[in-house]
């Protein structure tokens, strides 16, 4: 039946990470975190608490059946083999979408046979959801060896496309696999779609420009290309978070990349890795919050290096921006009347909305306590010990 197809192919698409730690945070906030074997709730903490805001992924692979070696996939040892036609896909998409059960795609697959083949299937079945009328968001899976060509095609059709790293260098992504090409597979194939990606922006830009609006209407596409992701695997292997972050802003510093997602290591039964142990969440979580601090508060990798320890671990037990805080004691205490916006981002607690709102507000009145700031919605338990209202340190630091 098409539904246990689903089923099973949705949870075979379960170790693709679309969102940033989630459950963590979720439970942390007495929230329920689950999914479907294939419906994906890739709501943000905020946006789960109004009813309103949905933003439901049908995520699944195309097919399972797969012709690499990766040692900790569960779809070298899967039994139950199976796939999606596209017509079967496309149907029942548009089934989930029309009872407003799905909001949006998100399609991968593994390579059974040659890439190009299975890379085909995939396009046939976002092309004919998007025919069928579906204007909204797909998340389209990249395939290792995939032409250049096929990656075009379906970026015609993918408002986002990603392809997995899954390790943070060569060394050790050798150690994972014996069939796939870290350079030329992979890092390659960013570049890529990344070419792919800054040619449509071009494009968007010069209708943008045009003052034709009949031409526009006619040639402009909102489904095309908008962005591209990649996926890291931690603790499959022995690469440290310096590794990581290495690779993290090197791909930032030479593409588009819009973002890098984490996935803990899990073990799975029957695999080569079967009996290596599960890395901790808290690691994925953390390299989630090293990632927001480069792409959205402007540090820089030397400002993350800093907050390593010993082992080029970033600490289990903080957040980042607190361990890059007790390390630059020398900074601290700062007087959120007078900083400069990087010296706000600097004091933990303080996000890039919020010290945005201190910039405007003192501009009227002046910051005078703690209950000011949480009016703000500044968390002062992180931020007490580092700063100063009127001229005097808050509180005592506590190192």
């Amino acid at each position: 039946m098409l539904l246990d197809k689903l089923k099973h192919l949705g949870t075979a698409a379960s170790y693709d990470s679309c969102g940033a730690g989630k459950r963590l945070r979720f439970r942390a906030a007495g929230i329920k975190y689950e999914n479907s074997s294939f419906i994906h709730n890739c709501n943000t903490l905020s946006e789960n608490q109004f009813p309103g805001h949905k933003c439901l992924l049908m995520k699944v692979l195309q097919d399972n059946t797969c012709m690499h070696d990766c040692k900790y996939c569960a779809n070298t040892t899967c039994k139950n083999k199976t796939s999606l036609e596209p017509t079967e896909l496309a149907s029942a998409f548009m089934h989930f979408y029309y009872n407003r059960e799905v909001t949006g795609l998100f399609l991968s697959s593994a390579v059974h046979g040659e890439a190009n083949q299975s890379m085909e299937k995939m396009i046939e079945s976002v092309k004919l959801i998007r025919q069928k009328g579906f204007l909204g968001y797909i998340h389209a899976k990249v395939l290792p060896e995939a032409s250049n060509d096929l990656i075009n095609e379906m970026s015609k059709y993918a408002n986002r496309l990603s392809i997995n790293i899954e390790s943070a260098n060569k060394s050790n992504f050798s150690e994972l696999t014996t069939t796939k090409n870290y350079k030329g597979d992979l890092l390659k194939k960013i570049k890529v779609i990344d070419k792919i990606k800054k040619k449509t922006e071009k494009a968007k830009i010069k209708l943008d420009n045009e003052n034709d609006l009949k031409f526009k209407s006619m040639n402009f596409d909102k489904n095309k290309l908008s962005s591209f992701t990649t996926q890291i695997i931690v603790g499959a292997t022995d690469e440290t978070d310096k590794d990581v972050i290495n690779r993290m802003t090197k791909l930032y510093d030479e593409t588009d990349l819009h973002r890098t997602y984490f996935s803990a290591f899990k073990p799975v039964s029957g695999t080569k890795l079967e009996n290596r142990l599960a890395e901790n969440e808290m690691r994925e979580h953390r390299l989630f919050e090293t990632d927001f601090l480069l792409r959205l508060y402007g540090f820089s990798k030397k400002d993350i290096f800093g907050a390593l320890g010993e082992n080029n671990n970033l600490a289990i037990n903080q957040d980042v921006k607190m361990s890059m805080a007790l390390k630059n004691k020398e900074l601290f205490p700062i007087d959120p009347n007078t900083a400069s916006e990087k010296e706000l981002l600097l004091i933990p607690g303080f996000g890039p909305k919020r010290v945005e709102t201190i910039i405007k507000e003192r501009e009227n009145k002046q910051i005078n306590n703690f209950l000011d700031l949480e009016k703000i919605g500044i968390k002062i338990r992180k931020a007490n010990n580092f700063i100063k209202l009127e001229g005097k340190q808050t509180n005592l630091l506590s190192f």
